[in-house]
């Protein structure tokens, strides 16, 4: 027998959508299966796994043929993303990085304290380990100010008293799109009931290496509306794991600011929307996360009154032994452990298992969801 093997260059990579990656996890995992199950058969039994052909070849099982038709369609999509017209979207992970790298300049007033050199970064990065975090109760209030000091806000407030252009396209389904002074351009998918409204909202933040449509396609996003819920998805920028995150990362810190504060500022740029929607009732919005949106979330629903649920999958300390991307804010890992308690949130909180809708196993994934929707219905009835 042998081995499939698939070779996907470097830059297509960048572009290989979440559809076509989680399809060749199918395919993969089947394999797997079909190994494990030959392994493990015993004399006389029938052997797990792909069955044969009479002259001895593969005969396709219908989980594998789905398989390989997810992988054929999340080419296809991958492509047809690829060649379409950019609009909002980086054309690459660095023209997305660029905006970031641009904040300090453009930001009115300009930054917290002086630039510091790679030298002072790294020597920072490489203490975190050293700091416990506090187990000392602060009171929301107290605990907010902390947390909106350590990630250097105060500049990007400034700049969120003023107004943005946003443009909208579609119906039920709109792509929105911001265009902003300071972070550049960012966008989101809003899916909404059908009727007048107005309608509670949730906003929901995506992990690395997903995007809006991501959140959609995995999470059951087209799920909400069918329960009378608005949701607003956003895709986060730069938020794959790579030099190009890191740059961003390091070009903000150097200069005081933080890339988990701009990806505060863009999700609250996001709540400002929807509560001036028609459509929306501003006092029934609530928010989601999943990974690295948990680890953004976690903190914004301690800063942004107003919510009024909130559906989270993950907590960090804030710091990493690994990579240096976003969720590393060295002014958060004394706090970390106050962040994550949720008994103190001041808004009700729902944990959920990691990757909550993509386990499509014995309907777990409807299981899970249906867990979140039943939450947010309630907590977001008519107050």
């Amino acid at each position: 027998m042998h081995a499939l093997v698939l070779i996907v260059p470097t830059s297509a990579r960048e572009w290989l959508s979440r559809r076509g990656r989680l399809a060749l996890a199918d395919l993969l995992a089947y394999r797997r299966a079909g190994r494990a199950g030959r392994r493990s058969s015993i004399s006389g039994s029938r052997r797990a796994g792909p069955s044969r052909s009479p002259r001895g070849g593969r005969k396709l099982s219908l989980d594998m043929e789905t398989a390989l038709r997810r992988l054929a369609m999340g080419f296809a999509l991958s492509v047809a993303a690829a060649c379409a017209t950019p609009g909002a979207d980086c054309h690459s992970s660095g023209a997305c990085a660029d905006d970031y790298v641009a904040l300090p300049a453009r930001l009115p007033g300009g930054t917290p304290g002086e630039p510091r050199s790679d030298a002072e970064i790294d020597a920072l990065v490489a203490g975190l380990g050293e700091i416990s975090p506090t187990r000392e109760p602060l009171a929301p209030a107290e605990l907010a100010r902390e947390i909106e000091a350590a990630l250097a806000l105060e500049p990007l407030r400034r700049a969120l008293r003023e107004e943005i252009a946003v443009d909208v396209t579609g119906a039920s389904e709109q792509r929105v799109v911001f265009h902003d002074p300071y972070v550049g351009t960012f966008e989101g998918i809003l899916l909404l009931p059908d009727g007048p409204g107005p309608f509670p909202a949730v906003l929901a933040l995506h992990g690395h290496r997903d995007r809006a449509e991501t959140y959609r396609d995995l999470h059951h996003g087209r799920d909400y509306p069918a329960h009378g819920i608005a949701l607003f998805m956003l895709t986060l920028r730069a938020m794959n794991l790579d030099a190009d995150e890191q740059r961003a990362w390091h070009a903000l810190l150097a200069h005081g600011l933080h890339l988990m504060g701009a990806r505060i500022y863009e999700a609250e740029r996001a709540l400002a929307y929807l509560r001036a929607r028609p459509e929306i009732d501003p006092n029934r919005i609530g928010l989601i996360g999943h990974s690295g949106g948990s680890s953004l979330g976690n903190l914004l629903v301690r800063i942004e009154p107003g919510l009024a649920a909130y559906v989270s999958d993950h907590t960090v300390d804030y710091r990493s032994k690994h990579s240096r991307h976003c969720e590393i804010v060295p002014g958060l890992v004394p706090l970390s452990t106050l962040i994550a308690d949720f008994t103190t949130a001041p808004l009700p909180v729902l944990r959920v298992p990691y990757g909550y809708g993509r386990r499509r196993r014995f309907g777990r994934d409807k299981k899970e969801i249906a867990r979140i929707l039943d939450f947010f219905v309630e907590r977001l009835s008519a107050r």
